[in-house]
């Protein structure tokens, strides 16, 4: 049987008394615009059926008959790259007496390493069967306009940036085959290099045994790319504004910052937790909803790859040009470093409130492992220190150089509000 090559030894991050065992497999990969679907269909054909298992519905007895918990490949898409993750828990064997570990494993990886093929293809059943639920999956995104607009309106900011939109790339499910897929899944998991993390209540030397049959270890300098790209604002704003058959317009803001730097995501991340502030706290929708009543709603969103805060505010059409006055100002007062220290302050009390209500999930090392290793993104509880630490007069700074790169409009036609 074939073997997957691991760039380093597993990963072990020991918790005892855990009740269960947790495995992370990634595998980093080139990112080919044309290929942007492809992660979806090898999610689909290698966690539903295996050789051994030829249909779903085997494959889920055999999955409910080894006590599997849970099973899933996530898409980890980055400018430059894409991570394939394949994450699987399964009981801890120490905790579920004589339950077989082995064995759940082994189903695990040979869904990996024996999915359902005929020759150099996936068989026509498994592929027919995937490609036409992620037909119907996606269909109903055809109709949805709003997801439509965001993409229209990331192609505003950067031409290039509508590539990461899959609802763009739809109509390319009629062109993909199944040899296509399965050269794609044998060049960049069979024959690629990998990581293996595993947290759970296991030694090295039970770890050695459960995966010496299914890894060979070549040790190799793992390179780390910067996984950002980030982004340079426009000399002058662009104005954008289009209709659609949607029932409330939206005003959508990108901003940049100048010469942004990998240490300023700090700066960035916590002037969107300022604006997404409990409605009565945030600076944003207080001034336009609670002060003014202007908007029906506003919120903010960050894209770290390219270092874009996003402002989204649904509202009348007449009203846009006051309501973008007032966004101004909102950044002006941010710029008032004792205001700025207050909403710092209150940021911080949510950041704590969160870590509190989700402590059983801080005993959860591996994300963040992960995101160390391969320079990710995550929340993790050193956050919480970097915030606490804070520049506020670099704060201040930072979100004095934000530029206003574009403003994208979409005018609903069905709002009778207009």
């Amino acid at each position: 049987m074939n073997k997957i090559t691991l760039k380093k030894e597993p990963t072990l991050l020991k918790l005892k008394d855990f009740s269960t065992i947790h495995f992370s497999l990634i595998f980093k990969t080139d990112y080919v615009e044309d290929k942007i679907l492809y992660p979806e269909l090898i999610n689909r054909l290698i966690i539903t059926s295996c050789f051994d298992y030829k249909t779903g519905q085997l494959f889920s007895e055999a999955f409910v008959d080894n006590l599997a918990i849970y099973y899933e490949m996530y898409e980890i898409r980055k400018p430059d790259a894409v991570y394939l993750e394949f994450q699987f828990t399964l009981p801890n064997p120490k905790v579920l007496k004589d339950y077989d570990l082995k064995s759940a494993f082994s189903l695990i990886m040979n869904s990996i390493l024996k999915p359902n093929t005929d020759g150099d293809k996936f068989t026509d059943y498994a592929f027919n069967h995937e490609i036409n639920y992620l037909k119907d999956y996606f269909g109903d995104f055809k109709n949805d306009y709003y997801d439509w607009i965001y993409g229209l309106f990331y192609e505003a900011i950067n031409p290039r940036l509508r590539s990461d939109f899959r609802i763009f790339h739809l109509d390319t499910l009629d062109k993909i085959t199944s040899k296509d897929i399965y050269s794609y899944y044998k060049e960049n998991v069979l024959n690629n290099s990998g990581l293996l993390y595993i947290q759970g209540d296991l030694t090295k030397e039970e770890v050695k045994d459960l995966t010496s049959d299914y890894f060979v270890i070549d040790k190799e300098k793992l390179i780390v790319p910067s996984n950002y790209d980030f982004l340079k604002p426009r000399k002058t704003t662009q104005f954008v504004e289009k209709k659609f058959p949607i029932t409330t317009s939206i005003l959508y803001l990108g901003y940049i910052k100048e010469d942004m730097v990998e240490n300023d995501l700090k700066y960035l991340i916590l002037l969107d937790d300022i604006l997404n502030l409990s409605a009565g706290l945030s600076p944003l929708y207080k001034k336009l909803r609670i002060d003014n009543n202007l908007i029906y709603d506003a919120s903010s969103r960050i894209d770290k790859d390219y270092g874009i805060l996003e402002i989204f505010v649904s509202l009348n059409v007449s009203k846009k040009d006051i309501v973008l006055k007032l966004i101004e100002e909102c950044f002006q007062e941010l710029q008032d470093k004792n205001n700025l220290k207050k909403y710092v302050d209150e940021a911080i009390n949510k950041f704590k409130l969160f870590l509190k209500r989700h402590a059983e999930y801080r005993q959860d090392k591996m994300s963040d492992r992960i995101s160390k290793d391969l320079n990710l993104d995550s929340y993790s509880a050193s956050d919480l220190k970097m915030y606490q630490e804070v520049d506020i007069d670099l704060f201040a700074n930072y979100i004095s150089k934000l530029k206003l790169d574009t403003i994208y409009l979409a005018e609903g036609e069905l709002d009778e509000r207009n």
